[in-house]
């Protein structure tokens, strides 16, 4: 059972060449690590996902093992707040493996750590990053165990730009609210303020104002002014936005362009800036943090008090305001610009490119290893010594491995095979291995498989398998052919990893992107996503796309006498009675607090949406269960028509936004559609 010829031995170390790590033995020891990573704000913040992926980026396969934290900071910050974080965190801090470096988003964060470093985080390393107070920042220079990332934001070039490209608009509007770190940037932008003479500045501000208040102010604004938006996500009264709903409440209340540092907002409906990139800020802070994890000492690691900044400009907010392009900086990246011939295909021809250099350097490759093998047979050939241990690397080898004769039936498996598929080696000899398959795998996967390896190459994929328990894992396999002195085929020798854990993490990463936690509708993103392709494809077929935005009438009354428990349970009440009434082919989104939005796809007939609309209507007349009481909730719905409304997502989901405050001022729990004279 476990005799293997020489032959078998070669193939067989070729092809673990390429999956064994090249990584040093430090390397090896990062996923052994312990870091907490601190946000100021919440998991939905719009710069959370992007400073992660820096994270992940810099340390690839040897990530050490993170803890993320949140300390939501945004929405709600007080005494209590903090202590009922900090004992939560200590108590997790008691019960698992020492942390040995701790990261920090934002300014809540490191103050949090530093003003709490002598008892909670004692003698901890620490990295920040995204901090916006400079004075304290660069302060930790002097602090040995402390070192980071300033988010350097570039606010004296974005109010030049601001004066360059717009000069008839001589008032400048700052707005911000009364966090932390809003206030950090504000006072930052007041000292900027006497190097631009001629410009005129003004400060709106939410921390003395409620969102009614705020509302206001921005509809006094007119063609001579623009808004600097540092942030927006929190009243006088405490009452909170997401940064998504915040930017929809001022677009939806002004009509002058809106400046911005940071990335999230541009491309959706803000002019632009001279952004800070958060990716960035994360892999630069995770360098850092890697350099101490493999031992560096933070000291020796000074802070970085520059940030690697662009000017990014939306196209169509530079259509809008009349802005050309030709008057950018040479370096400014503009989104949303209509593409090219070469643009629209660079993905796949770079992809070409990619693939062509990847064939030759495989084929390089293979002919060292050829050489390679040529000597290695000439020496096992005479050595039974070098036999033995080849035989014995193969058996404790970590990875399984089987090799079957041209006809599939199994001659040998080492241990590693019994261990991840839980089937016994003496089980194995004469089986197929497709007792492995579970079953998902398409037909045509395996005509490929048998087409390659038959001619002779190597085939490499990936696919479910089926243990013996009847558990399901993904698998990343290797098939090779050996083949005699003659050329021709005798083996197949076939290794296989485990990849389960790898995919499980990318379904979940896909899952939050594109999907709401609270209801698991389509989130933003996603509604964006579908609502442009629907777009295109109706365009293509001469069809219609109709927009329904759904606005529960009253929810916050409803919100404020159950609490926001109750809430969010009636929102995902409401959420499954709107994907009740939709046909499969269609997408229902929520896009934050009580508005939902529905895309209806492939209509004939702006008509078609009404049947819709008026099912939803009578669905919503029924009233909500909820801890045995009944609850009445009614909508408002706005509807938009593509291509009649508008030929892109902005003006049908802005124009059915209207629309819905129009059946909202109408007397409510009825539906409109948009028209040019609605706003009379």
């Amino acid at each position: 059972m476990h005799t293997i010829n020489v032959r078998l031995l070669l193939s067989l170390i070729i092809l673990m060449c390429p999956l064994a790590g090249a990584e040093s033995a430090n390397e090896l020891t990062l996923p052994k690590k312990h870091v907490l990573l601190i946000y100021s704000y919440h998991p939905g913040f719009p710069t959370s996902p992007q400073s992660l992926e820096g994270i992940r980026a810099v340390f690839g396969k040897n990530t050490p093992v993170i803890d993320i934290e949140y300390l939501d900071a945004k929405r709600i910050y007080d005494n209590q707040s903090v202590s009922n974080f900090l004992r939560s965190l200590q108590y997790k801090q008691e019960h698992l493996p020492p942390y040995d470096l701790i990261m920090t988003a934002d300014d809540y964060a490191l103050r949090l750590v530093l003003e709490h470093a002598d008892h909670q985080f004692k003698n901890i390393p620490v990295v920040f990053y995204g901090v916006n107070n400079i004075e304290l920042a660069e302060a930790q220079d002097e602090n040995p165990n402390v070192t980071g990332v300033i988010e350097a934001s570039s606010f004296r070039e974005t109010i030049a730009l601001h004066q360059q490209l717009q000069p008839q608009r001589k008032r400048l509007n700052i707005v911000v609210d009364g966090t932390l770190s809003g206030q950090a940037d504000l006072k930052t932008v007041q000292g900027l303020l006497p190097e631009f003479t001629g410009l005129e500045f003004s400060v709106i501000s939410l921390a003395n104002l409620s969102w009614s208040q705020f509302g206001n102010s921005l509809g006094q604004l007119g063609n001579k002014d623009a808004i600097l938006f540092l942030s927006a996500y929190q009243d006088a009264r405490e009452e909170t936005k997401a940064f998504e709903d915040s930017l929809a409440f001022v677009k939806s209340r002004t009509d002058v362009p809106i400046w911005h540092l940071w990335e999230h907002g541009v491309g959706s409906g803000m002019l632009g800036g001279v952004l800070i990139s958060h990716r960035q800020q994360g892999l630069k802070a995770a360098e850092m943090a890697r350099r101490i994890l493999l031992g560096e000492s933070p000291d020796q690691i000074h802070v970085l008090n520059q940030s690697p900044n662009l000017p990014v400009f939306d196209y169509n907010q530079l259509q809008h305001y009349g802005i050309p392009i030709e008057s950018l900086p040479e370096n400014a990246v503009v989104l949303n610009q209509p593409q090219s011939l070469w643009e629209h295909y660079r993905r796949e021809l770079t992809f070409a490119a990619i693939l062509l250099v990847a064939l030759v350097t495989f084929t390089l490759w293979l002919m060292h290893k050829n050489r390679l093998l040529l000597r290695i047979r000439a020496d096992l050939e005479s050595s039974r010594e070098g036999l033995r241990k080849l035989s014995q690397a193969v058996e404790q080898s970590p990875l399984p491995v089987f090799i079957t004769d041209t006809h599939a039936h199994i001659e040998y498996v080492n241990g590693a095979f019994s261990i991840v598929t839980g089937y016994p080696i003496t089980d194995m000899k004469g089986r197929n291995p497709n007792l492995l398959s579970a079953g998902e795998t398409p037909k045509t996967v395996y005509e490929d498989l048998w087409k390659t390896i038959t001619s002779g190459r190597t085939w490499q994929g990936e696919w479910q398998n089926r243990r013996k328990s009847g558990d399901n894992f993904w698998a990343r396999v290797v098939i090779s052919p050996v083949m005699d002195d003659r050329g021709a085929i005798t083996h197949y020798v076939c290794i296989l990893e485990d990849i389960s854990l790898q995919k499980s993490q990318e379904a979940r990463i896909y899952y939050q992107a594109h999907f709401d936690a609270l209801t698991g509708l389509a989130n933003r993103f996603l509604v964006v996503e579908r609502l442009n392709l629907a777009i295109a494809e109706a365009r293509q077929a001469n069809q219609k796309v109709a927009v329904l935005f759904i606005d529960l009438d009253d929810f916050k009354t409803v919100n404020d006498a159950l609490g926001h428990e109750a809430g969010d349970n009636l929102l995902k009440l409401a959420a499954s009675r709107l994907r009740g009434v939709v046909r499969e082919q269609d997408t229902v989104g929520r896009l934050g607090g009580d508005e939902f939005v529905v895309i209806l796809n492939h209509l004939e007939n702006a008509e078609d949406a009404i049947a819709t609309a008026t099912h939803i209507l009578m669905t919503f007349r029924n009233p909500f269960q909820y801890n045995q009481q009944e609850i009445v909730l009614t909508a408002s719905l706005g509807i938009s028509i593509s291509p009649t409304d508008g030929k892109n997502h902005n003006e049908l989901l802005r124009k059915a936004d209207i629309a819905m405050y129009t059946a909202k001022r109408q007397g409510r729990n009825n539906f409109r559609f948009f028209t040019p004279d609605i706003n009379s």
